[in-house]
């Protein structure tokens, strides 16, 4: 386990930016990093089920790292899951 000190990309995006907006050159390489994690789960065969901007850690150098694999399940290629979970 990594720690992390930073926090949520929610708390990130409302301090930085009151409007709930930044920059696409600042937002790029966050959302680089997120897919990059996505990808890098899904090639395991695992799910994450609950990815929202509570659940992406950001820290000061702007390095993200995704928590709370509490709804996360192993899935095979082209299997489809059946139950639904996590935040509506």
């Amino acid at each position: 386990m990594e720690l992390c000190l930073g926090k949520s990309l929610y708390h990130f995006v409302k301090k930085r930016k009151p409007d709930s907006r930044i920059p696409e050159a600042e937002a790029a390489p966050i959302f680089r990093q997120i897919v990059s994690a996505v990808a890098y789960m899904h090639s395991l065969a695992i799910v994450h089920r609950d990815l929202k901007l509570d659940n992406v850690l950001i820290d000061d150098s702007n390095e993200v790292k995704l928590i709370d694999f509490g709804f996360s399940s192993g899935c095979a290629a082209g299997e489809k899951l059946t139950s639904a979970c996590g935040t509506p």
